[in-house]
């Protein structure tokens, strides 16, 4: 198989066939220039005048083909042969390449030409074209000679003026005439003897000449009696083909430029299709692991890593960390960051918490902490599951329900947020009365947001500007108030909870801490919901969690592995705090983790947005310290299948049962995705989802759900893979004929 240089235009040995086509087009396009030479089209030019009984006239003129223009005749009709003999041959070894389907007489895939969108549609729906990947469709569609409309740009109206012509040449019957004469530019001359005199001339526009062809019309007076009519044409004769669409300008949209574009355009598909399976190198091919790193939020920081400690300064640090039972301290440096502190077997190591980042100076401090509140959890969580406040009517005013909302699953945040511009005078005496007075007020008050959004259920938007209906009822609510103070004293009391709602208490820099060192909405939700009956008092979090992380660390080291999974499953325990940042293992890796969710979220959906946002939720249950690993395997088996050879079908999956949930997520990559592909991995995962299932109780199979997760790499450079997904609840209807038939392609791991 040739390899090419991105710079130059050497061939590949699978798209021989086309090439060859494209260089018979090219010498017939020297072809028809030659045998419309020798023509001598000017001799066989005839030219008459007709005059009617009202004194109305017509110059006419006619062209009688010589013999010789059978030769250009056909000439044009294999040109045109020629060319889409290139492009049926493109596609075909595409979708060998793709699928391995080898063309048959009876099935044979050919370059579609549509005239409509709705047409190209309804062929795709027949499955003609199955064996071809989504960015094979679109280069498709790009090419199509769909109608020019004004809004159409330049180079899209060219194309589709080219293949336009093309599609209709092709429907041309057998021996057709390809070629006419278009006359144009005439400066016609008519005279008669006096008395009689022409009153009006007029040329006609351009047209191609059909035997007879009127070139100019006029008006003779008086209009009986003329004598001596006689005039001449002056008007300039060119090949054209022999349909629309018509020259524009004679002068420069001629036959051989329209050939020339033709072939340029053929010429164009043709690499255009060897990139897409890679036989030639993308101009602007993505690098994976570049790419992936660039997915990283904006604005990210370093989530800190714990690193050994110099306590040289503080003989008594090391015994008094030993004393405490958890090995766990906190003390403020210099800059008044906060100091996670642990003690281990080689040493003390600490981490930096960092400070709340800092607000929006333009808008006023309330509502940039609440902005701020709910950025963090969009960005470093996902918009998704985050819901803005929405404003209400409530008598003659309106006010806003709450300052945010997060919904998860079955459960869900009633966010409040209480800022504070510290007077120069504070004292902590007077900074705690006024955090405990504004963070009881905050509990209150988001007791009342669940209370609203249970005796009247919204439809809200998320923060990507989506609507979705929200009954409280439905969800476990935990209140969360944000205390956005810029000098938090020590020694802050616990919130207490009101009689209807669980309500905890946090600084925003913990707020920022929490989804920094998570990346997942679910797992700091899940951590809140945790803790709602401790009375963790604002500036405690960081300890607590870090508390929990050594204890879930510790449990990790004896969970019972007796599940009733697959003989062949590995069981891994993940502690459900780790103590290190999850994107901390491996950046790239977490980010493609990142993107494979942003791809969900983003992509068409025709289900409620509800459905949606559960799917998101069974994906960001996966553990987090797991998530940058699947993302490394994930973007080494991409690097793998970019490079897969063509003809070959590589497919790799991965999948993962968390724990009792009842819930089978699956990642994989496949090298190519066409309409076989997808049907192929649509099987699998039917077929696993069915074995999963069958040893599960039976109480417990209709909450059973899989998620299976597809990528496939892209060669067009507009992005580094393309996501298919496949999500299947309870019970499938798929009858034991079509299991077999997929057991013979993957076996079975019943």
């Amino acid at each position: 198989m040739t390899t090419l240089d991105p710079t130059g235009d050497q061939r590949s040995e699978p798209f021989e066939k086309a090439w060859q086509s494209l260089d018979a087009a090219h010498q017939l396009r020297h072809d028809i220039a030659t045998h419309w030479n020798e023509l001598g089209i000017d001799s066989a030019l005839r030219c008459w005048i007709e005059l009617d009984e009202r004194g109305l006239g017509e110059l006419r003129v006619s062209v009688e083909w010589t013999t010789q223009a059978d030769a250009l005749q056909q000439s044009g009709r294999d040109f045109i042969a020629a060319v889409k003999d290139s492009l049926n041959a493109a596609i075909q070894a595409t979708e060998r390449l793709t699928s391995g389907i080898t063309p048959t007489p009876d099935r044979p895939i050919q370059f579609p030409l549509c005239s409509t969108p709705s047409e190209f549609t309804e062929l795709h729906r027949s499955g003609a074209l199955d064996g071809l990947r989504p960015d094979h469709l679109q280069l498709l569609t790009l090419f199509q000679p769909y109608a020019i409309e004004a809004e159409t740009p330049t180079q899209i109206s060219m194309l589709r003026s080219a293949m336009g012509l093309l599609k209709n040449v092709v429907a041309l019957v057998p021996d057709a005439e390809v070629f006419g004469i278009w006359a144009h530019s005439a400066q016609p001359t008519v005279l008669v003897d006096p008395p009689h005199k022409i009153v009006e001339l007029v040329a006609e526009p351009p047209t191609l000449v059909r035997t007879p062809t009127p070139i100019a019309r006029f008006q003779v007076e008086p209009t009986e009696g003329a004598q001596g009519l006689r005039g001449r044409p002056d008007v300039a004769l060119d090949i054209a083909f022999a349909l629309p669409p018509w020259p524009s300008n004679p002068d420069e949209d001629t036959v051989g430029r329209r050939c020339a574009l033709l072939l340029e355009v053929a010429a164009e598909i043709v690499r255009g299709f060897e990139r897409s399976v890679g036989l030639r190198e993308s101009p602007n091919r993505p690098d994976l692991e570049l790419d992936v790193v660039n997915l990283t939020p904006e604005n990210d920081h370093d989530p800190g890593r714990w690193a050994p400690v110099d306590y040289s300064h503080y003989p008594d640090l090391e015994p008094r960390l030993a004393q405490s039972e958890l090995g766990l301290a906190v003390y403020r440096d210099d800059a008044n960051n906060m100091v996670m502190l642990v003690h281990t077997e080689t040493g003390v190591f600490g981490r930096t918490i960092p400070h709340a980042r800092v607000l929006e100076p333009a808008v006023s401090r309330g509502p940039a902490a609440e902005n701020a509140t709910l950025a963090a959890a969009a960005q470093w969580g996902l918009p998704d599951f985050v819901l803005p406040p929405k404003k209400i009517a409530k008598g003659t005013a309106s006010r806003e329900l709450g300052d945010g909302t997060v919904i998860f699953g079955n459960r869900a945040l009633a966010i409040q947020v209480k800022s504070r511009d510290v007077p120069t005078d504070a004292n902590p005496a007077r900074e705690l009365n006024w955090i405990a007075k504004n963070a009881a007020k905050g509990a209150r008050q988001a007791a009342g947001t669940v209370r609203t959004l249970t005796a009247t259920p919204k439809a809200l938007n998320n923060a990507r500007g989506r609507s979705m209906h929200v009954d409280a009822a439905a969800y476990a609510w935990v209140g969360v108030v944000i205390i956005d103070h810029d000098q938090p004293p020590e020694h802050i009391s616990p919130v207490s909870s009101t009689p209807s709602l669980a309500v905890v208490a946090l600084l925003r820099r913990e707020w920022e801490f929490l989804f920094d060192q998570l990346r997942s909405i679910t797992a700091v939700g899940a951590y809140i919901h945790r803790i709602k009956d401790d009375e963790v008092a604002p500036g405690e979090h960081v300890p607590q969690y870090f508390e929990l992380a050594n204890a879930d660390l510790e449990a990790t080291r004896n969970a019972d592995s007796n599940q009733n999974y697959p003989a062949q499953a590995q069981h891994f325990s993940y502690p459900l705090l780790p103590r290190e940042p999850a994107s901390s293992v491996d950046t790239a890796g977490a980010a493609l983790y990142r993107q494979l969710l942003e791809d969900v979220a983003t992509s068409s959906w025709d289900r409620p947005e509800l459905d949606r946002l559960n799917v998101l939720h069974m994906l960001d249950q996966h553990p987090v310290l797991e998530r940058a690993a699947i993302g490394r395997r994930l973007l080494d088996q991409l690097r793998i299948a970019r490079d897969a050879l063509n003809g070959e079908t590589r497919f790799e999956a991965r999948r993962y049962w968390l724990g009792d949930n009842h819930l089978q997520l699956a990642f994989s990559v496949l090298n190519h995705l066409s309409g076989h592909h997808q049907a192929v991995f649509r099987g699998w995962t039917m077929l696993r989802h069915h074995e999963w299932i069958s040893g599960r109780p039976a109480e417990t199979v209709d909450s059973c759900r899989t998620v299976a997760v597809l990528l496939t790499p892209r060669h067009d450079g507009l992005r580094p893979w393309d996501t298919t997904m496949y999500v299947l609840f309870g019970k499938i209807d798929v009858d034991e004929e079509e299991l077999d038939s997929y057991r013979r392609i993957f076996g079975s791991t019943a």
